[in-house]
């Protein structure tokens, strides 16, 4: 079987979840890109480059291959200047569809997300909620058209495809980091002078990785699973690093009004550092635009996704980061 974007913090841990249930997997990588699986994937794993903007590409790396996860994306929470989002977001995604149809892959789970959604605020998230279609943020956008194309192929009789959705991704091996692992980071290590109030759904990416293996040979065609572990605001993540951390890295809470107000600033402060901001508008209504539930039983029933606790998760994300001296 292949995985898309085996180098990535969740395309890693698919790979080992697959190899671990004893599957021979083809960890197809960015061509030209600097994501390579890590060490201790590479030495079990058949490698393959590839640019999901290119059909031909993408059939050449699909060559051969029965079962197919699809877990390559382009992270853009702001500006889009160069359509990245839509080049691999969505053009990734139907030439994945297309070569999977064309070359007779049995079966394609497809990584979604949570973001595919939306309006999300104050809702009780489900397979059936609408998609996002006015979102600001280009992840959101371009993740609810390939979800849509996705779907469109399983209930068209075109391919068995099962799609999950997770949230925001935590846990060890985030070698980048990701924008979320950015921001524990930054939490953890007392590097942010004020936190923002709002929250947010969180879940291990190994947990999450666990529930797409099984998706491979138990994931029903059209099915959409929710892989979303559990809301904490952005306090209880400093309250949780602090705790793993033995020392207390918590920062006064900020509104969300004055958050807004001081983005200005927060950006000019940026620009003369040479550095991103410490938040954008996009970011806050991430922290603020969330479900109040999701429902994910059928994820546990039929995946068996069983949510570590939270507690766990940051320990060891934190302890991870440690060792890689990305944190003191």
């Amino acid at each position: 079987m292949a995985v898309t974007g085996a180098g990535g913090f969740l395309g890693g841990h698919v790979c080992r979840a697959l190899l671990e249930r004893g599957c021979r997997v083809r960890a197809v990588t960015h061509a030209g890109g600097d994501d390579a699986p890590a060490d201790e994937v590479v030495a079990r794993v058949e490698e393959h480059s590839a640019e999901v903007r290119d059909r031909d590409s993408v059939e050449a790396a699909l060559r051969g291959i029965d079962t197919v996860v699809h877990t390559a994306a382009a992270v853009r929470v702001d500006r889009d200047r160069e359509g990245e989002a839509y080049a691999v977001n969505l053009g990734g995604t139907r030439n994945v569809v297309a070569a999977c149809i064309a070359g007779g892959v049995r079966k394609l789970v497809h990584v979604s997300s949570i973001h595919a959604f939306g309006p999300l605020r104050d809702t009780s998230l489900n397979a059936y909620s609408p998609l996002a279609s006015s979102t600001r943020v280009p992840y959101g956008a371009t993740k609810a058209l390939a979800h849509a194309a996705v779907l469109e192929a399983a209930r068209d009789g075109l391919l068995d495809a099962s799609l999950v959705c997770p949230s925001g991704l935590l846990g060890p091996g985030d070698r980048r980091p990701t924008p979320v692992g950015g921001m524990l980071l930054g939490i953890a290590g007392g590097r942010l002078p004020c936190l923002v109030k709002g929250g947010y759904w969180w879940c291990d990416v190994r947990d999450v990785a666990a529930a797409i293996a099984r998706a491979v040979e138990c994931g029903e065609a059209g099915a959409v699973y929710f892989t979303t572990g559990r809301y904490a605001s952005v306090r209880e993540l400093a309250d949780l690093c602090s705790h793993a951390l033995d020392r207390d890295v918590r920062r006064p809470v900020l509104p969300r009004a004055l958050a807004v107000a001081a983005l200005p600033f927060i950006k000019a402060y940026a620009a003369l550092g040479r550095r991103p901001p410490l938040y954008s508008r996009n970011a806050l209504d991430l922290l603020h635009d969330c479900p109040t539930a999701v429902d994910d039983v059928s994820a546990r029933r039929q995946l068996a996704y069983a949510p570590r606790p939270l507690t766990n998760t940051i320990a060891d994300a934190l302890a991870w980061f440690r060792t890689r001296g990305m944190l003191a």
